[in-house]
């Protein structure tokens, strides 16, 4: 059951009924590196003279240095995972290299969705200056290239080598998102594999479909999970005394009939996402605490769920079939699973430090606590605010660009239109005429959401209209 969850493209935002978003929470304050280091500079020159009590001050040398590398505008939320684990294992910001349209276009808003976030820079991928080094370097995506270099594999390959090897990371730990690669592919991407750390997956099915093709440590899997947090959460009172933020369910994912079955829950169209691939719905689930509906056979394949965290589909029973006995829960049936999914991210995450923690000490990388971000800011004085204000302003500025964009393209996109964008079919040659078709080619695609949208609403109006009350 949804939390009034909406469509998204690529990273699962969420949502809830008392219109809330990721984006009009609260965020954390970030926090500049030079300005940590500044007020770190005289202890580090005395951790020489004295090292058993620079051992004990927090404030004595900077963390650990973190980059996470993804060029591609995808897997945008395992990059958020990653952030949000990584933040916990340093006092130094995380370094985030990424495509320029998602740095600086805010792609499928994910900017948004991070907010201000503490203890992050986001970069673009083509502006790395080649001299900068880190500690630990986290490839997300490597097996694509990147799209605007217009790269074939090979060349691709290449390019990721000679920014490993400027990079220098102690530890180097890359995923694999797709275990049935051809052999082709596969030896370019293997080529890249690390002899201290495994080929990483999202998934336990998807590392045991690469165990037997020829890597120097057996391949790993691990789940980082950004959680979602709405401004004014639903809480068990709130549903038990009639405050209606929490009904219906979600389709995740956008239009791509390749990949996705639009009609049923939770949408698993290949046989691969049981064998070698992992499904994003999974990740949603996780991140905004919405529990799915899995068979046995989801269940067997993606081991870390456990079924006291899923809407469990019976033998026999149909996916609807199961959103209507989801439909008749008792509220304190439909928290407990909720909250089971919340105590399941926590592990995920967990595991996912311990992991890493275990990698950067084997190499003599001292781990440090997150949560001393703040007390090194505070001793940093006057000029770490001065730059973290400087910080918030640009960002506000930014986003100010971003939304007048956005306004803009709305504007364009509503012209002539009464209601909904893609109820009004364009005039001959219209989607051609602006922007060379890319008009055309998405109210196409809203028309078939809307479509698919009516098919299933209309089967569940159907059935629930016996089951609940009518609502006004």
């Amino acid at each position: 059951m949804g939390n009034c969850s909406e469509r998204s493209s690529g990273a699962a935002y969420g949502a809830d009924c008392s219109g809330s978003s990721s984006r009009s929470a609260a965020p954390p304050r970030r926090v500049g590196r030079r300005a940590a280091a500044g007020g770190a500079l005289l202890l580090l020159l005395l951790a020489a003279a004295a090292p058993s009590a620079a051992a004990e001050d927090p404030k004595t040398s900077p963390g650990p240095r973190f980059a996470i590398v993804n060029q591609v505008h995808f897997h945008l939320e395992v990059v958020a995972g990653a952030v949000h684990v990584l933040q916990q294992l340093t006092t130094e910001p995380v370094v985030v290299y990424l495509p320029e349209k998602v740095v600086k276009n805010n792609w499928y808003g994910f900017l948004s969705w991070m907010g201000n976030m503490e203890g992050v820079v986001w970069k673009d991928v083509d502006d790395y200056d080649k001299v900068t080094t880190y500690d630990l370097v986290w490839f997300v995506t490597p097996e694509f290239p990147q799209v605007s270099k217009n790269l074939k594999l090979p060349a691709h390959i290449n390019l990721l080598k000679g920014m490993i090897e400027q990079m220098k990371p102690k530890v180097l730990m890359y995923m694999v998102h797709n275990g049935h690669l051809s052999d082709e592919s596969w030896e370019l991407v293997k080529s890249l594999a690390s002899t201290e750390v495994p080929v990483l997956a999202l998934a336990p099915h998807v590392a045991a479909s690469m165990a037997n093709r020829s890597l120097p440590l057996q391949p790993d899997w691990i789940l980082p999970i950004y959680p979602f947090h709405p401004a004014n959460p639903c809480t068990l009172e709130d549903v038990k005394g009639g405050r209606q933020c929490i009904r219906g369910f979600s389709v995740q994912g956008r239009i791509e009939q390749s990949r996705r079955n639009y009609t049923q829950v939770p949408m698993l169209a290949s046989d691969l996402y049981y064998k070698s691939k992992f499904s994003s719905t999974v990740l949603t689930s996780l991140i905004t605490g919405t529990p799915i509906i899995a068979d046995q056979r989801m269940i067997d394949a993606y081991t870390m769920l456990e079924r006291k965290a899923v809407y469990y589909q019976e033998s026999g029973q149909s996916e609807l079939d199961t959103m209507f006995s989801v439909a008749k829960m008792h509220p304190d049936e439909i928290w407990r699973v909720r909250s089971e999914v919340q105590e399941l991210r926590n592990r995920m995450n967990e595991r996912a430090k311990k992991m890493i923690r275990g990698w950067l000490e084997k190499k003599g990388v001292a781990v440090e606590s997150g949560d001393r971000r703040r007390r090194l800011l505070a001793a940093a004085g006057p000029a770490a605010a001065e730059e973290q204000q400087q910080q918030q302003q640009q960002q506000q500025q930014q986003q100010q660009q971003q939304q007048q964009q956005q306004q803009q393209l709305g504007a364009e996109q509503q012209q002539g239109q009464e209601a909904r964008p893609w109820q009004r079919r364009p005039g001959p040659g219209e989607g051609e005429r602006r922007r060379g078709g890319s008009l055309e080619a998405g109210r196409q695609r809203w028309w078939a959401l809307d479509a698919a949208a009516a098919r299933l609403g209309g089967a569940l109006r159907q059935r629930l209209g016996a089951l609940l009350p009518a609502r006004r």
